[in-house]
């Protein structure tokens, strides 16, 4: 497969997350590793505090503001220069406004867009003027991911010179946690993905959002790049509904696509983020795709498990989990799994520490996964002239 034509840059990013409401704040919680799961409405789960609800505000929307309000001056520029038939949107949340009509039930309904998974697309373009290519990837824990990627899309096929794109989710509500424990996924008390105590997923909220770009537009607007997406793919396992394949030879097959469009080989990953749910399937699969990928450099391969510490973000897991791959290249450090004692027996040989770690990190390989076999992959490195950002 050839490399990307062109490949799009991240010039700024923006994060709501249970560890951290701005960029300081989630790096500074990585750095140390900090776990913020607690009980919640009588479940395990990461929410964000200190962020009220607002009665009759989408609470996924206001996360959505609070993200792309961290995306100024670099967004200012940019709108600056670029016409709105040249700027895209790609964003989703997995639920709608779910949230919102569970609470207020009294509240009519009164426009269908505002229970669509499509609504945070819908308020980027018409908030920021996106008459460009938009689109809304709904793959339920692979949507965060998959619409940065195809933002990426836009800007590589030369349809955008720029674009915003991410994911939001806020469906903390015993209603929807309750399905999730019905399929036996939810922790029994506190899990650790690959460790020995996994037993399944804490669930969490939060969003994040980035602002990428042509090379070209960054250059004109004077702007320096964080990164860029040097190579990307999308699958499927083709196996289960809500199941996993766990050979994980599609997981392996999907990264390593992504790595050979970005012209990287198997040493020269720094950091991989993974998707790490503490799912037992999950764990073995994504332990099984990390040897079939890395050989005999698996064991080398440094691993971090966002999930740890601030939950299963559902819809926003991907987008805030690649935040966690831009504060690693940022700040350089490798990022903590917090909790982290003893891999289980199937996840043995793997490369994750319960503390973080100075080192320089330019590579990174964040993958997600999403219900119905649902696979993204994206190999994302440093600018050679980026500098760490003020955060």
């Amino acid at each position: 497969m050839p490399p990307l034509n062109s490949k799009p840059c991240i010039v700024a990013w923006g994060v709501v997350a249970p560890i951290g409401r701005s960029r300081a704040e989630f790096t500074a919680a990585l750095r140390q590793g900090r776990s913020v799961v607690r009980d919640h409405d009588g479940f395990l789960a990461a929410a964000v505090e200190g962020f009220p609800q607002q009665p009759g505000v989408d609470r996924a929307i206001q996360f959505l503001d609070a993200c792309t309000d961290q995306l100024h001056p670099a967004l200012d520029a940019l709108l600056e220069i670029v016409p709105p038939e040249r700027r895209a949107a790609a964003a989703a949340t997995s639920k709608g406004a779910l949230l919102l009509y569970l609470r207020e039930p009294h509240r009519a309904v009164r426009h269908f867009p505002d229970l669509s998974p499509c609504k945070p697309l819908w308020h980027l373009a018409r908030r920021y003027r996106c008459a460009g290519p938009t689109g809304s990837y709904s793959g339920a824990c692979a949507t965060g991911l998959g619409n940065i990627l195809r933002a990426a899309e836009f800007i590589q096929d030369g349809l955008a010179d720029m674009a915003i794109a991410g994911s939001t989710e806020a469906t903390l509500h015993p209603f929807y946690l309750s399905s999730f424990r019905n399929l036996g996924a939810l922790a029994s008390d506190r899990s650790i993905p690959f460790d020995r105590c996994h037993n399944g997923f804490v669930p969490g909220e939060g969003a994040a959002f980035f602002l990428l770009a042509s090379e070209e537009a960054a250059a004109r607007a004077g702007l320096r790049p964080i990164a860029r997406i040097a190579g990307f793919a999308f699958g499927a396992d083709a196996y289960h509904s809500v199941g996993i394949d766990t050979s994980g030879e599609s997981i392996a097959r999907v990264g390593g696509l992504a790595m050979e469009r970005a012209e990287w080989g198997k040493s020269q990953v720094d950091l991989l983020v993974a998707h790490a749910t503490a799912t037992a399937a999950n764990d073995q699969a994504e332990a099984a795709a990390i040897r079939t990928l890395f050989g005999s450099h698996a064991h080398r391969l440094p691993v971090h498990a966002f999930k740890a510490g601030a939950g299963h973000l559902m819809g926003a897991a991907g987008s805030v989990e690649l935040a966690a791959g831009l504060a690693a290249i940022e700040g350089g450090f490798l990022p903590a799994t917090p909790g982290f004692v003893s891999a289980a027996p199937e996840c043995t040989g793997l490369r994750i520490s319960g503390e973080s770690e100075p080192a320089s990190v330019r590579r990174v390989l964040k993958w997600s996964f999403g219900f119905g076999g649902q696979l993204v992959a994206a190999a994302v490195e440093a600018v050679n002239n980026s500098r760490p950002q003020d955060v």
